[in-house]
């Protein structure tokens, strides 16, 4: 998940979704086993369009008790469209490094590519770096430091594309009315 506003975040409906918030944590650091700050989430809400069968519209934002120790970004103002594709977008996260591994937990930055733009998602592909299992929700950087999208699942290897859930089809569904 991504810091967006002192007391919110927007991370992937998947990672909250049919989970009672008040037992969610939001870590902030460098890596687990280094320690850093948790903070509680005291609500979190998902896309009203959001289908857990086929992780369409992937998004949704959480409300942490206490205000975010890190920076907030901002939204993308989108909207996104095919001249992204072949731009590369910073990924972060804290998932593992490969499909095998067993190395989570550690604060990891890269850079991936886009390879298409669908109507509410966008696949990217290694450049050299790509989401792996434990990124969930982690967000797509645009060169100007916006955040466009949140990662919402990817090829079992972790090798050949990650899908992210677009936001901008989600300001008026969910995060205007946040």
């Amino acid at each position: 998940s991504t810091v967006i506003a002192p007391h919110t975040a927007i991370t992937a409906a998947h990672c909250v979704y049919d989970l009672d918030p008040r037992m969610l944590r939001a870590f902030f650091g460098d890596s687990l086993a280094a320690g850093g700050t948790f903070d509680r989430v005291s609500d979190a809400r998902t896309d009203p369009m959001f289908d857990p069968t086929t992780l369409a519209r992937d998004v949704a934002l959480i409300t942490l008790r206490d205000p975010s120790p890190a920076p907030a970004r901002d939204l993308d103002p989108g909207p996104l469209d095919a001249s992204l594709i072949g731009a590369t977008i910073g990924v972060v996260g804290y998932g593992t490094t490969g499909a095998g591994p067993d190395d989570g937990g550690v604060r990891r930055a890269g850079i991936a590519q886009v390879s298409d733009v669908e109507a509410s998602e966008l696949t990217v592909v290694p450049m050299p770096s790509q989401p792996c299992r434990g990124d969930s929700g982690g967000p797509a950087v645009m060169a100007s430091g916006t955040i466009a999208a949140v990662v919402s699942r990817g090829d079992t290897a972790c090798s050949d594309h990650a899908v992210y859930a677009r936001i901008d089809v989600t300001r008026t569904s969910l995060i205007d009315p946040y």
